[in-house]
């Protein structure tokens, strides 16, 4: 929800089955919707090693995307039934185990069952972690929730306390269901973001808070669209410190549209569009690629925010992964301030992010830790009345989870 850097565009979603191309499912790429509204989107390979990750959704903060995502609604094949087996046993067998045997007494015919080692559909409320596969999407709920720290740094004002500090929570759940008009689907996403700012001295509030909705229509990579697929999504969000009455200014309108293409099995192509309401308006393209070289790297290489992972393998029942993320980042707040004879004003933040961290991932939750570095930090104002000041560059931590 909050961070909105790299345009992940990137989820993963599509059946595979060989020699058929894996799909990619748009919504992966781009889904962290903070005050940036940003989409995942995930590559997709069909196999051994990728099968078993987790059908986890990611955010536009890229917390703990899947890399894969297979086709909807979920396809299983049915391996053919071995012959069978007849046993007929070289000695008779008793009724009782300690009665003399009787004379004439028929040997059974013993007949072996035929497997099913694939599932048509997966059972309610059953796991099928690593058996059948990723799903293409989680419908239903899901949680996540995380918080960063990005300890004080020096500003360009001549202040007394001239060091400006910043930690943030952010929680979202998400809902995704299918459409009558197959084979679109929707999801909205119930936000919240809370931000506690230490320095310098301004007339700032300490506490901001941000509700937001992110409501996204999606299709399926592998649907009659193949191999093309489509994202669209309308974010309103209230952003205030709750110190006055809201207005215009409070409530942000962001928006985005994104067309992907598969070119091959290795190689998806992203490019769309998407406006974010600040004090500044922008119109962000949203472009780039998904590139898979092998069965543990995926590049995503995308604007506002991109990604390049490789998975280290199953540990302990968990998939882990190592990543280096970056991300552009605007968010802003109307807050209470004397400065202005309205009493009020609007404020921007802006930044850039570039983090190294491991997720991991099971069948009931997956988290993630990272830390970073986080650059070319700029707070703007609406009114003329204050001035506009620059952060130097500092770290930045973060932590989450997602049921």
């Amino acid at each position: 929800m909050n961070t909105s850097l790299v345009f992940c565009v990137l989820a993963l979603s599509s059946s595979w089955a060989p020699p058929s191309a894996p799909d990619l499912d748009p919504s992966a790429i781009f889904r962290r919707a903070e005050p940036s509204g940003l989409f995942e989107v995930t590559a997709l390979r069909s196999t051994v090693i990728r099968g078993q990750s987790p059908a986890l959704r990611v955010a536009d903060g890229m917390r703990d995307e899947e890399p894969i995502r297979q086709s909807f609604p979920p396809t299983f094949s049915q391996p053919a039934s071995p012959a069978p087996v007849n046993l007929q046993p070289a000695t008779p067998t008793y009724s009782a185990p300690y009665e003399e045997p009787q004379p004439n007494q028929p040997a059974p015919v013993l007949t072996m069952p035929t497997p099913q080692p694939y599932m048509t559909a997966p059972p309610p409320g059953v796991s099928t972690w690593g058996t059948n596969g990723s799903q293409p999407y989680r419908l239903g709920y899901s949680l996540w929730a995380d918080i960063a720290w990005l300890p004080g740094r020096p500003t360009n004002l001549l202040l007394d306390d001239n060091e400006f500090s910043v930690i943030e929570a952010n929680i979202g759940l998400n809902h995704t269901i299918p459409t009558w008009w197959s084979p679109w689907l929707f999801s909205l996403e119930h936000q919240f973001n809370y931000r506690s700012w230490s320095g310098p001295m301004l007339d700032l509030p300490a506490n901001v808070y941000r509700l937001g909705w992110d409501m996204r229509l999606e299709t399926p990579l592998n649907s009659q669209f193949a191999p093309f697929a489509m994202t669209l999504a309308f974010n309103p969000s209230i952003n205030t410190d709750f110190d006055q009455n809201p207005d215009r200014e409070a409530i942000n309108f962001d928006g985005r549209g994104v067309l992907f293409w598969q070119a091959d099995p290795h190689l998806m192509f992203a490019v769309g569009a998407g406006f974010w309401d600040r004090v500044q308006d922008r119109v962000i393209p949203y472009v780039g690629f998904v590139w898979l070289p092998d069965d543990r790297w995926e590049f995503r290489i995308m604007w506002p925010q991109g990604r390049i992972q490789y998975y280290c393998g199953n540990h302990m029942g968990e998939d882990v992964w190592l990543y280096v993320s970056s991300e552009y980042h605007i968010e802003s707040y109307q807050v209470a301030t004397t400065s202005v004879p309205a009493g009020k004003d609007q404020i921007e933040l802006e930044d850039y992010r570039v983090m190294i961290g491991m997720r991991k991932s099971n069948p009931i939750m997956s988290g993630f830790i990272e830390g970073g570095w986080v650059f070319g930090r700029k707070v703007d104002f609406r009114s003329d009345s204050i001035n506009d000041f620059s952060i130097s560059s500092g770290f930045i931590g973060r932590i989450g989870v997602k049921f």
